[in-house]
């Protein structure tokens, strides 16, 4: 049976209810699919424009335009699956307990990945700003998002943990002062 049979049939009534709901979450389907795209191309849009306002880093636009785009394909798919009556609250439940007990497992990581995109948003510091450290006064030369990478005046290197950065404000004290 063609798509042209298929369509004369449902106009006719020649399709069992079967046929006529199988054929309803076709199309359900592709309507999910296009408005999916849809949101996805408004949020991105509207991410973008916020975060080109912020002056947010290339890093921190690709992260949030990469979250936006998983969101809302995730969002798009349990649509779908509700639409072909998958009851996703067993898988749900799967997915939150073993997303905790890895977030618990991975804490420090993820309190540096936050921190990291805090900094690359909120930019409380920039590159090529002096900072004052326990070791010394250096230059910042690279924030990424687990560590910022500091220049010192007696050529050493160190790597400082963004969650260090934000959270021991008495040790690290910012001149926006560029060398």
């Amino acid at each position: 049976m063609t798509l042209s049979d298929v369509l004369v049939a449902v106009v006719d009534g020649g399709l069992s209810d079967e046929a006529r709901r199988g054929v309803a979450r076709v199309a359900g389907t592709i309507a999910i699919v296009l408005v999916t795209i849809a949101v996805r191309r408004f949020a991105r849009r509207g991410v973008r424009g916020a975060l080109t306002r912020w002056r947010a880093s290339p890093d921190a636009r690709l992260l949030v335009d990469r979250v936006v785009q998983v969101g809302t394909l995730i969002g798009g798919a349990t649509w779908v699956a509700d639409l072909y009556g998958l009851q996703l609250g067993a898988l749900g439940t799967l997915l939150g307990i073993t997303g905790v007990a890895i977030g618990l497992a991975i804490q420090d990581v993820l309190k540096q990945l936050i921190a990291g995109m805090y900094l690359m948003i909120e930019r409380p510091f920039t590159l090529g700003d002096r900072v004052v450290l326990a070791s010394g006064v250096g230059v910042v030369r690279r924030i990424e998002l687990l560590a910022t990478v500091v220049h010192l005046r007696d050529g050493d290197v160190v790597v400082v943990p963004n969650a260090w950065c934000l959270a021991d404000r008495k040790s690290t004290r910012l001149n926006t002062s560029h060398e």
